[in-house]
């Protein structure tokens, strides 16, 4: 198993009204807590099973950066099993009244070029893991993303992701 932390920009896309919809009682079972990301490259090492933590940037809030949720890998493109792909997640979410609307509309441009990773939401955490509570753990202060933030993807040592997994679960 690996982690990785996906990282969304709420002024690009508004992660946390995703996190609100895809826990809500009107989505069917199949779809519920589930949701897809577009990734620039998927690495070979990435696999259904792997732990993703979500990371919220700060956008235009300073001081709200950090880890808001817990999710699964579901699947990987190209090999998305019915009915798990981003096009029927999406009309299950219009039919809903839950649909997203990106707040960045050029990035809808790489949503067609880019792979697609399925993910599971387990857990949306009550109090987010700030960026400033993961640099006072002394072996997490060399996490990419406290130094380079640019990204969506990054993926963390097995050590470095329990310890995250044990800070968010306890």
């Amino acid at each position: 198993m690996n982690y990785w932390i996906f990282q969304s920009n709420p002024c690009r896309f508004p992660i946390l009204q995703e996190l609100e919809n895809v826990f809500s009682d009107e989505l069917p079972a199949a779809y519920k807590q589930v949701s897809w990301w577009y990734i620039p490259m998927v690495p070979s090492e990435m696999n259904p099973g792997d732990t993703v933590f979500v990371w919220k940037s700060n956008g235009n809030e300073p001081g709200t950066r950090g880890i808001y949720a817990k999710a699964t890998i579901v699947s990987v493109s190209p090999f998305h099993r019915e009915p798990l792909t981003p096009e029927k997640i999406d009309s299950v979410l219009k039919e809903k009244g839950l649909l997203l609307n990106w707040i960045h509309p050029p990035q809808e441009e790489y949503r067609e070029r880019w792979p697609t990773v399925v993910v599971k939401y387990e857990k949306v955490l009550d109090k987010p893991l700030l960026a400033s509570a993961v640099e006072e753990e002394p072996q997490l202060r060399n996490l990419t993303i406290l130094h380079f933030f640019r990204k969506t993807l990054y993926s963390v040592k097995y050590e470095e992701g329990a310890i995250i997994e044990g800070m968010i679960d306890c």
